[in-house]
């Protein structure tokens, strides 16, 4: 009685990757998962593009479900079509893990806690608009936001650059965020 080879896992974008290799790695996640690794992601993040650098640890460094190559990959495409990078990014990752469910799962677990607390404080800002701490708690916040959406884009720049020194032409092009 012999026995039939096994199939090997093989990890999204790992490239064909040995077996020894691909046992290092993580197995995919299920949808459920993908659901609620993304909803704790969406439920701390702070906007645009700054969370990509934040996907991007959970996903190859973290849990290792993509590897760095197929991931920049994907921004890159994510980066040419219109719309919001982050949410692309995130729909993304879900499509490479498990198809059409995945890319839903990763979709509305990012974007659901910002809709939730939006309609939260949409519904707060409607009732105590007036109020001068209300008025003074937003003024505070828009500073903590280009705090961090700066810290972000440094950490990701320091990626992407990796040691290259940036021409006059590409600061300002990076300075007038076109």
């Amino acid at each position: 009685m012999s026995q039939e080879p096994q199939p090997q896992q093989q990890v999204i974008g790992s490239g064909g990757a040995s077996s020894a290799q691909m046992s290092e790695l993580r197995r995919r996640p299920s949808p459920w998962k993908i659901f609620l690794a993304f909803f704790r992601l969406g439920a701390t993040a702070f906007g645009g593009p700054a969370m990509v650098a934040h996907v991007r640890s959970m996903v190859v460094q973290q849990n290792q479900w993509l590897d760095d190559e197929t991931f920049r990959g994907g921004l890159a495409l994510c980066q040419a079509i219109p719309g919001a990078t982050a949410m692309q990014i995130c729909a993304y990752v879900g499509l490479r893990l498990h198809g059409v469910r995945g890319a839903a799962a990763s979709f509305l677990g990012f974007g659901l806690p910002g809709y939730l607390l939006m309609l939260a404080l949409s519904i707060l800002y409607a009732r105590f608009n007036a109020l001068s701490a209300v008025v003074a708690t937003f003024g505070g916040l828009r500073a903590l936001i280009v705090a961090l959406v700066a810290q972000a884009a440094f950490t990701f720049g320091k990626l992407v650059l990796q040691g290259k020194i940036p021409t006059v032409d590409q600061l300002k092009h990076l300075i007038r965020g076109a």
